[in-house]
């Protein structure tokens, strides 16, 4: 009974202030000023003459009820004030490229790495676009535009650890009136992280050629003549007039080698070689008579034609010999370059050697320009805080370190 009693008077027990931080006392109409217990005033709640102890200074309750009742105090430490900066200060923290650490995961045509997803690059002679994640595609838009249609692929399939393995391919095609002309080419690249600023890139293509009949090549013949476009119009005329085609199956393997050094996300040496150790094919000759072909004259034709037309090099680079290391002195690529990549453009330029002239202009110089992606699109956002913190300094002036 004294249990149930003392329960009662606890449920019909006043909610307590809570007590002053400052003096600790709490903030009721009892006057506790000399200490004396307040009568409790009978709200007909049947609680008079029970025996509840005094509320005033919580006696009796539960600690969970107490700590309900008193919320607790607030202690604010003191503030250590923090520097303001300069506008000097602050153009030093300015998001730079070549401020940030290195991106060794960015798009190089030579490295297993894909275009980021949403990535899209847009070059003097190509473009292309990461189509999912690790998955690029592409094209080379002035060959279309000849008509000779063009498609690649680039898939980083497989990264382990420092590794990638990338599978790539490619397609060109020539449909012309009495022609057909197709490159197929089908290999692998492979990245190796070797040290925090040094990644080496190895890979290999594998190719074939197939071409029947004498092109209609049009505008694309200054393009695809790759500066012989007058031993190459010689050739179709001649052979033309002796009422001839030809026919060409070929197929080679070439190797790349690279290595690239980044100082920060924005500065890399490059260095790259490249070389076709292997090459093997068949040519026809259609159109000499049987009866002309034993003669002197017929003998002519055939070995005036039993080679391939100057088209994108392809002569040079299939009748280069017969062993390998004939084929790599003569089809061998090698170059040194700069590469810049800023936030929405890359720049490559460099020099190098190659057995056919100037060929290694192709592999040293690069302009491009990218757009989305996650990378860059992180670093958009910085840029557009530190222009708002920027905007904000200016408003408020100039701050002054202390």
């Amino acid at each position: 009974m004294p249990t149930l009693l003392f329960l009662l008077s606890l449920a019909s027990a006043p909610v307590l202030a809570a007590p002053d931080p400052a003096t600790g006392a709490s903030d009721t109409s009892a006057d506790a000023d000399d200490g004396s217990e307040s009568p409790s005033e009978d709200d007909g709640s049947g609680s008079e003459g029970t025996g509840t102890p005094p509320a005033s200074d919580g006696e009796g309750l539960s600690e969970e009820d107490r700590a309900a009742a008193t919320p607790a105090p607030l202690y604010v430490e003191g503030a250590e004030a923090t520097e303001s900066i300069t506008h000097e200060q602050l153009q030093e923290m300015k998001p730079e490229r070549y401020k940030m650490e290195q991106a060794p995961y960015e798009w190089r045509p030579w490295a297993a790495y894909a275009l980021e997803w949403g990535e899209a690059r847009v070059g003097l002679g190509s473009v292309a676009l990461g189509l999912a994640p690790r998955v690029e595609v592409g094209t080379q838009v002035p060959l279309d535009v000849l008509g000779v249609y063009n498609g690649r692929v680039k898939i980083d399939a497989v990264r382990l650890g420092p590794v990638d393995l990338a599978a790539v391919g490619s397609i060109h095609t020539l449909p012309r009136q009495d022609f057909g002309g197709q490159w197929l080419q089908a290999g692998g690249l492979m990245s190796v992280r070797l040290g925090e600023p040094v990644t080496m890139h190895l890979g290999g293509k594998w190719g074939q050629i197939r071409a029947n009949g004498l092109p209609e090549l049009g505008r694309a013949s200054t393009f695809l003549a790759a500066g012989q476009q007058a031993e190459l119009e010689q050739w179709l005329a001649e052979a033309r007039a002796r009422e001839i085609a030809f026919a060409v199956e070929s197929t080679a393997i070439t190797t790349q080698f690279a290595l690239d050094w980044r100082f920060n996300r924005r500065d890399s040496i490059v260095l790259q070689a490249s070389a076709t150790p292997w090459a093997s094919g068949a040519r026809y000759i259609n159109g000499i008579p049987s009866a002309v072909a034993e003669t002197e004259e017929g003998q002519e034709a055939q070995a005036q034609f039993d080679s391939l037309p100057p088209v994108l090099l392809l002569d040079r680079l299939l009748d280069s010999g017969d062993s390998p290391r004939e084929r790599i002195l003569s089809s061998y690529v090698t170059t040194m370059a700069y590469q810049a990549s800023y936030k929405n453009a890359t720049l490559r330029v460099g020099f190098g050697l190659s057995a056919i002239p100037y060929a290694w202009l192709m592999q040293s110089t690069e302009l491009a320009f990218h757009f989305g992606g996650k990378t860059r699109s992180g670093e958009r956002r910085m840029r557009r805080g530190w222009r708002q913190n920027r905007r904000d300094m200016r408003q408020g002036g100039e701050a002054t370190g202390s």
